[in-house]
Formats: C-alpha cells, sequence, structure tokens
C-alpha cells in the first residue's frame, strides 16, 4: 500500500492497555512522528496520575539481519520508549523494559510490510486497581 511510509514510526492501538510503536527499519533513534509523541505525551501523564500503575515496554526486531543485532535493536527500541517517558517526568520505577530481539515475530511473513509489523515496541499497561 503506498500511503505506507515503511520508514515512519507509528501506533497501532491493540486494546486500551496495549499498543504497539512501529519503527523504521534498523533503527531506534528519537521518535519524530507526531501521533507516536501524542500517544506518549498522554501515557506519561496518565502515569503520572496513576502512580501505582506501570507499563512494561518490549522491545523487537525484524528476523532480517543478524540476531545479535537484532537484539541489540530491540533493547535499544525499549530503551528509547523508556526515555521518552522518563523525560516527560514518568517514575523510573514505575517502567519495566524487556527485549526480545527476533524471537518473537508478530508477522511470520517475508515482505516488507511484514518485517515491518516486527521491528517494534510493544506497551502494555498494568494497572494496579486502585
Amino acid at each position: 500500500d503506498s500511503n505506507t511510509n515503511l520508514e515512519e514510526e507509528e501506533v497501532i492501538t491493540i486494546s486500551e492497555d496495549e499498543q504497539i510503536i512501529l519503527f523504521p527499519r534498523a533503527k531506534a533513534e528519537a521518535i519524530r512522528n507526531q501521533g507516536v509523541i501524542d500517544y506518549l505525551d498522554e501515557l506519561a501523564t496518565y502515569l503520572k496520575a496513576h502512580p501505582d500503575d506501570r507499563v512494561v515496554i518490549t522491545g523487537h526486531a525484524s528476523a532480517t539481519g543478524k540476531s545479535d543485532v537484532n537484539e541489540t535493536l530491540s533493547r535499544r527500541r525499549a530503551n528509547r520508549v523508556k526515555e521518552m517517558l522518563t523525560s516527560r517526568g514518568v517514575a523510573e520505577a514505575q517502567i519495566q523494559t524487556q527485549y526480545k530481539g527476533d524471537t518473537q515475530l508478530r508477522d511470520q511473513g517475508n515482505s516488507e510490510e511484514a518485517h515491518r509489523r516486527n521491528r517494534r515496541a510493544e506497551l502494555k499497561l498494568i494497572r494496579s486497581g486502585n
């Protein structure tokens, strides 16, 4: 689909408490996409207002390239999102990061779109119930 810019970040909502941020190929740099930034602004505001809630950020990579490189990339993606939240005032204690390299693909396909869906950070909000 020619409307999809494969080099741009994007937020995909799975559920109210689960979002995925897609990253460009081989990148974990500062996020420039306004939709992603708006989402992280909202998430940071929510977490600061709910200090007993937390977010788990899991970095992932596509299956292109070497596994060790992908593991590093997935870690950098998770940490990039964490930095963007802590820079907005979210307490580090509310953020848990993990990374899976290319071991947990969302899309097993071999197309560029499939690889794009795998270059991601998954964010899961854990509500304390308070």
